[in-house]
């Protein structure tokens, strides 16, 4: 990586070769590791980074556990202000989905409909029969004759696909990690 290389992402940067991350003036302190794992993720924007390249990345043939990712990932919210409840950087699934969209979690059913429907259209996936398998992960109600017409497996693989499709689209606008925790009590189904 160029050690001169400067990365902004507002109200953020982060000088490589100096090994420091800014808020506007303010310096914040930030573990090595901590940076390292913010600056391989922020020099991999526009791709999806599995917590096995993070760890290989960062930490390279020392035997870690998983949980000094979980670790560096907390220590990011905090000092990017970046919270589960109202993520910015950091986010589970069903929340880069209603940041996607723009939805809230105050927003009713038909708002949240109107907005998944445009947010595919604005990724070039309008399908109508898309929108249903997504309002599904947001607990919206939908037209079970729609879902019917998919086998369950080409549901899962549907759903999958969209999800990586958006996770891809909006991860070209700002650097994205994709955090799983507790993987040990993971069903199959997630496990994929």
């Amino acid at each position: 990586m160029d050690t001169d290389i400067f990365f902004l992402f507002p109200p953020f940067w982060l000088d490589v070769r100096n090994e420091q991350l800014w808020r506007g003036a303010q310096a914040l302190a930030l573990r090595p590791k901590t940076f390292a794992v913010l600056r391989y993720l922020i020099a991999q924007a526009g791709q999806l980074i599995t917590q096995d390249e993070l760890l290989d990345a960062v930490w390279g043939q020392t035997a870690v556990s998983e949980a000094v990712v979980r670790k560096s990932i907390r220590e990011l919210r905090t000092i990017l202000d970046d919270t589960a409840q109202y993520p910015q950087f950091i986010q589970p699934v069903c929340g880069l989905l209603r940041q996607g969209c723009g939805s809230t979690k105050a927003d009713g059913a038909a708002v949240i409909t109107a907005k998944v429907r445009r947010y595919l259209a604005d990724t070039q996936l309008s399908s109508e029969d898309d929108a249903p398998l997504l309002l599904q992960l947001l607990d919206v109600p939908v037209d079970g004759e729609r879902l019917a017409r998919f086998s369950p497996q080409e549901r899962k693989a549907r759903t999958f696909a969209l999800l990586r499709h958006l996770a891809l689209h909006d991860s070209q606008r700002q650097p994205l990690v994709l955090a799983v925790e507790n993987l040990h009590w993971v069903d199959a189904t997630s496990e994929e």
